[in-house]
């Protein structure tokens, strides 16, 4: 805690559990213990606002998070597998305030967890940027990076679609393929790539500047929408 009269500890004597110690009058005393068989390989912090967070990895690969707000009991937020089994998960506040949970496997970083959603603000970049309205080709792609480096493992890439043209509403065109990308070879996936039936597309626009809208949804919940515009040629 910010007073720093709370402390965090892992109990390797009894499989890893994470043991909470507070200090009442200069003296500490043990005050809740999480079982090591559900709490093994476990990682901790207390964050600015004196919330605890507890991350862990149990023997057989799930992944549990805690968390325990200053004037509250334990929140048990989510539990999800899939991790490999002996690896300490890595834990981390975002930029808005989520936490945000991953293991490390290798030299790759791979998204256990999500509470609520990191990725809240996404660029969208279309390619071409010129359309001719009577040519032939076959696909418009488009490049969608989230506001956060995990953020792009995040986009469930079968809700995305096309779904405004100028502010109107249009039916979905939903995304043929996607493919994650690193942009800026720092090894970290932060662009999604995917592909729109030009013929579709093309359409629904208007010779001129045409805004065109691309929504979709987080692995984690939530949805967003972002915007590029594109010049149409007849």
């Amino acid at each position: 805690m910010p007073d720093n009269n709370v402390l965090l500890m892992r109990r390797l004597s009894d499989e890893g559990s994470i043991v909470m110690h507070t200090r009442v009058g200069g003296v500490w005393a043990e005050d809740q213990a999480f079982p090591g068989a559900a709490y093994s390989y476990a990682k901790s912090f207390v964050d600015g606002a004196g919330c605890i967070h507890i991350a862990a990895v149990d023997a057989a690969g799930g992944v549990s998070y805690l968390r325990k707000p200053p004037t509250s009991t334990w929140e048990s937020v989510s539990v999800a597998g899939g991790a490999p089994p002996g690896r300490a998960p890595g834990i981390a506040v975002t930029s808005d305030g989520k936490v945000l949970v991953v293991f490390v496997r290798g030299q790759d970083q791979k998204l256990v967890l999500l509470t609520g959603s990191s990725a809240t603000q996404v660029q969208l970049s279309l390619n071409p940027k010129t359309l001719k309205l009577s040519s032939n080709g076959n696909f418009v792609t488009a490049y969608l990076t989230a506001g956060t480096p995990e953020g792009a493992v995040l986009i469930n890439g079968s809700s995305v679609a096309i779904s405004q043209v100028n502010g109107a509403t249009i039916p979905p065109l939903h995304a043929l393929a996607s493919s994650l990308q690193d942009q800026d070879g720092d090894g970290i996936l932060e662009t999604m790539m995917v592909k729109f039936s030009r013929s579709a597309l093309t359409a629904t626009l208007q010779p001129g500047t045409d805004t065109v809208t691309v929504t979709g949804s987080f692995i984690g919940g939530g949805t967003f929408a972002a915007s590029d515009t594109l010049r149409a040629m007849p």
